[in-house]
């Protein structure tokens, strides 16, 4: 009997179990990775959230310190209506 070695016979054994086991750790270890993509996601959103509450907006300020502008100068004129002007 002559024991000749075919090509399926070394696909079967040898590559389809070393590809099968290639195929599980890539999916174990990318999947692990997508967790932790998810996670910083997760904080990143978080940290977004945080900076709104912290922070205003530039357009905002800009129209606090109108409004406050507009006060002053009532408060201005009134004064200056009350007060004599010193010449």
């Amino acid at each position: 009997m002559s024991e000749t070695i075919t090509v399926w016979q070394v696909l079967v054994v040898l590559l389809f179990p070393l590809l099968g086991g290639g195929f599980v750790m890539l999916w174990t270890r990318g999947s692990e990775q997508w967790s932790a993509i998810d996670g910083l996601r997760r904080e990143v959103s978080e940290l977004k959230v945080e900076i709104e509450r912290n922070f205003v907006r530039t357009d905002v300020l800009r129209m606090l310190e109108a409004r406050l502008d507009d006060r002053f100068d009532r408060i201005d004129l009134k004064l200056d209506r009350l007060l004599p002007a010193k010449s």
